[in-house]
């Protein structure tokens, strides 16, 4: 009877032991970023033009990547299991940049510029007239030797010096002149929904172009916004980076000119879009060729291999192989490529 009696305390008590290892387990984080697949989703879903409905008869499809900062052992092992998965250490995916609050920020950024610069290059292309607004300069990333380093992180977005307004590029420059090192800048900045007053002190650097500057020492770009005539709504807010530059392009065209541009068919892709239409590489391809495969998409759309370094398109045939897609690949370096491509195919029953 006893003896009983202890087997069960027994029992009990390993399983609250293993219990307690379990829950711990959840707070426990590994210094690695999990990527793995996301399935390709509508464009036309999260991209409203007024007067549009019913255009396309097919869909343009977009592409990301499900990413997992820091996970803990149990998702670790399981995406460890996962055929199609990537591991990175955190302080790769890092860098330098100076903490995952401004790491989010700056993707948050990416995403509304690529938003911007579809808007933009979707306008030229029709060749329809639209302005660009500068809004201040963003902070993209700041080398340690930087005296302000610490003080300003990436994602920050500078829009007065010393209490005059910052749109452009053009206007620090012009407020630095005449300063020289040592010099205190009353800062103004916005981080998130934040806005922050600094002083930071200037200093002398030499700049990539091999000239000597005084400065706050750090790498930017402006901040714009656009005006175009009708109103165009993304809803994107859980997705980060700029990779669907080019898919919101041709939905925006597709929607502006009331012409099907999908032709009927479901075409994914990926690619950054910049204000000329031409269409950059990116990062994660393999990764979204399945995602693309598994929706069922007849034509994905890849970022041309232009330079020696890109690897897009030669990543990209590979993974179409590796899993036999018959989905077909079509590289293209700008929009017009693209557009070009589409219309000459004929439209699905």
């Amino acid at each position: 009877m006893l003896e009983r009696l202890w087997r069960r305390k027994k029992l009990v008590y390993s399983l609250i032991v293993v219990l307690i290892l379990v829950v711990g387990v959840q707070f426990i984080y590994l210094p690695y970023q999990i990527r793995t697949v996301n399935p390709a989703e509508s464009v036309s879903k999260r991209v409203k033009v007024p007067g549009s409905e019913g255009v396309e008869k097919g869909d343009f499809l977009f592409t990301s990547v499900l990413s997992i900062t820091k996970p803990n052992p149990l998702m670790y092992l399981y995406y460890k299991l996962q055929k199609y998965a990537e591991f990175e250490p955190i302080e790769k995916v890092m860098a330098n940049i100076t903490n995952l609050t401004a790491y989010n920020q700056l993707l948050d950024w990416m995403r509304d510029d690529s938003e911007q610069n579809a808007i933009i290059a979707a306008y030229r292309y029709l060749q329809k007239p639209i302005q660009i607004v500068p809004q201040g300069v963003i902070v993209q990333s700041i080398p340690k030797e930087s005296k302000s380093y610490g003080k300003l992180q990436e994602g920050d977005i500078i829009i007065a010096l010393d209490g005059e307004d910052v749109r452009t590029a053009d206007d620090l420059k012009r407020l630095f002149a005449g300063k020289k090192e040592g010099d205190l800048c009353k800062v103004k900045v916005t981080r998130g929904k934040e806005k922050l007053d600094m002083s930071l002190p200037l200093m002398s650097y030499t700049s990539s172009d091999q000239t000597k500057k005084i400065g706050l020492y750090f790498y930017f770009d402006e901040v714009k916004s656009s005006t175009p005539t009708e109103k165009i709504e993304f809803n994107f807010g859980d997705i980060g980076g700029p990779s669907a530059g080019l898919m919101l392009s041709l939905d925006i065209v597709s929607k502006l000119e009331h012409k099907d541009y999908t032709r009927g068919y479901k075409v994914a892709g990926t690619g950054t879009m910049d204000e000329e239409g031409k269409v950059g590489q990116i990062g994660g391809i393999k990764l979204k060729i399945v995602g693309a495969s598994q929706e069922g998409a007849q034509y994905f759309l890849v970022p041309k291999d232009v330079n020696p370094s890109d690897q897009n398109e030669k990543d990209a045939r590979a993974m179409i192989a590796e899993i036999g897609s018959t989905m077909k690949l079509v590289p293209v370096a700008t929009l017009k490529e693209a557009t070009d491509f589409l219309l000459q195919l004929p439209v699905k029953p």
